[in-house]
């Protein structure tokens, strides 16, 4: 009977510690450290700063725009100030649907609906939600998902089956449009959605604030970006490029001039 009590303790001390429910919630489950982020992020006043949000938001337009012309809408998790409304619009989208955890963020956004005179054809909602519990209203279909460098801060099962959840509330024909750096967890969440959606294209771009380089690196600061038209293998019965894509290499050089390399399958 001591044994029996003894494994059932210890097995309830171990999921406690592989869910961290003893600890609370983790500091970027906060809405707190996100206040913090997106702040430090999106308004801080250097160019690299602004150069690299700009970038990202106009790699999302410029592969939607290609590989799902026409989308009218678009559900960005993740949305921070909802500055990738701004630049979708060029796009021809007319409902943006924002969802972050932060309260910053969000009160800015919708300040900035607010104040903005009435657009015709084009709606703007805000949701400060955590996206594990976030829910699209019923009915709601979307053109393009959005994940802007947040997946990153899940596990990598719990990142994908984000990815699959949401993937629910795709329209026909709808893709989703993921942004990670390169780092070996975000290309894990790479590799393993690749099991379960059809690749329809991607790019890779990292910011020489200065030096003049071709070659990407590893650099904490300025680390490389991968961008990613991802579709549901149900939908994906023609490739946009008709052939399998070769694969990517993220290739880094080291301060001591080495380098290393990891395939990503695109």
């Amino acid at each position: 009977m001591r044994g029996v009590l003894y494994r059932t303790h210890a097995a309830s001390l171990l999921q406690r510690v592989r869910d961290r429910s003893w600890l609370g919630p983790a500091e970027h489950e906060t809405p707190s450290y996100w206040d913090d982020q997106i702040h430090r992020l999106y308004r801080r006043p250097n160019l690299n700063g602004r150069v690299g949000g700009a970038l990202r938001f106009n790699a999302t337009a410029s592969l939607l725009r290609v590989c799902a012309p026409g989308s009218e809408a678009v559900l960005d998790l993740g949305c921070a100030y909802g500055d990738l409304a701004e630049t979708l619009k060029d796009n021809g989208l007319r409902r943006y649907v924002g969802v972050d955890l932060s309260d910053r963020g969000i009160e800015s956004a919708r300040r900035g609906v607010a104040a903005r005179p009435a657009e015709s054809g084009f709606s703007r909602e805000f949701h400060k939600a955590d996206l594990r519990h976030f829910t699209p209203e019923e009915g709601d279909r979307f053109n393009a998902i959005v994940f802007n460098e947040v997946l990153k801060y899940f596990d990598v099962e719990e990142a994908v089956g984000l990815v699959e959840r949401f993937g629910e509330w795709l329209a026909e024909d709808g893709v989703i449009c993921i942004t990670l750096s390169a780092d070996p967890k975000c290309e894990a969440i790479f590799r393993r959605l690749e099991r379960c959606f059809h690749w329809v294209y991607g790019t890779v771009y990292q910011q020489r604030p200065d030096k003049a380089m071709y070659r990407l690196t590893q650099d904490r600061a300025n680390p490389a970006y991968l961008t990613a038209i991802l579709r549901p293998q149900a939908s994906a019965a023609v490739e946009t490029t008709g052939t399998k894509m070769p694969a990517a290499r993220f290739v880094r050089t080291s301060p001591r001039g080495t380098e290393t390399s990891t395939e990503v399958t695109v």
